[in-house]
């Protein structure tokens, strides 16, 4: 992702998928990316072919794929909703990325 526009990438991070259910909340939409690659759809070999060792493949292929997760995309060209305030992330339907519902506990409204 070598866009020069982007300044923050977030991704969940949560043993309770909390962080990805409110990743994929409808007012995060404009700022919310899903996952991209990951399990192959379709057979990508014969199956009296060789699996492929991990080391066959080139260091671009082997590198993590920064899209194999669902993530919010921070951008200069989508800035926070009162630039004053800067970004805000809470439970507040004013936030910047809204992280749960009022009410939902260990996060604050900003």
């Amino acid at each position: 992702m070598d866009n020069p526009n982007v300044f923050a990438v977030l991704t969940p991070r949560d043993g309770k998928n909390r962080a990805m259910t409110a990743f994929r909340l409808p007012e995060n939409a404009n700022r919310f990316h899903s996952a991209t690659g990951g399990v192959a759809e379709e057979p990508t070999i014969n199956s009296r072919e060789p699996t492929p060792s991990v080391w066959s493949l080139s260091e671009e292929e082997r590198e993590v794929d920064q899209d194999a997760t669902d993530r919010i995309i921070l951008t200069f060209d989508k800035p926070p909703k009162d630039p004053l305030e800067g970004w805000q992330f809470g439970t507040n339907k004013l936030s910047d990325v809204l992280l749960g519902h009022r009410g939902t506990r260990g996060i604050s409204g900003q």
